[in-house]
């Protein structure tokens, strides 16, 4: 099986170890906060009996920001969209990972971060127009129109 050739990231939790902590979104996102009931069930759910290593590891957490975890590296990874929601609790781990892709990646990282969107905000018939406009981006990103995205 050949790698994939492009990437969408949409409101990924790429520091599940909740390194970040909450934020001023917490209240306005339907997620709650790292210590919500859905987190922390999250959490133990994915990490299993590897809760201790698997916080410290930069491949399960790499928009972590906890003292001793080393960046991950992102050399080789094919083109990537990364879609965030301004409003979303997640969003200071989103721009952490964002950042660190850019920084091994250049050019083929892309960031959407939506104005006043929460976590997962495509998902929400109702979040318009931004939803419908972020699948149209989406679209001609996909269709390698970055410069028209």
């Amino acid at each position: 099986i050949s790698p994939p050739g492009s990437l969408v990231l949409v409101s990924p939790w790429s520091d599940i170890s909740a390194s970040h902590g909450d934020n001023a979104n917490t209240p306005v996102d339907f997620l709650g906060g790292q210590q919500a009931p859905f987190a922390v069930y999250a959490r133990a759910a994915f990490f299993g009996p590897h809760g201790e290593f698997a916080e410290q590891s930069r491949y399960m957490c790499p928009g972590s920001v906890a003292t001793g975890v080393e960046a991950p590296s992102f050399v080789g990874w094919p083109r990537s969209l990364i879609i965030g929601g301004e409003a979303e609790c997640l969003v200071s781990s989103i721009r952490e990972l964002v950042s660190r892709m850019t920084k091994d990646m250049g050019e083929m990282v892309a960031y959407l971060e939506v104005a006043d969107s929460v976590h997962d905000f495509l998902t929400v018939d109702f979040w318009e127009p931004e939803r419908t406009n972020t699948l149209k981006y989406i679209s001609r990103w996909m269709e390698g129109s970055e410069e028209q995205a």
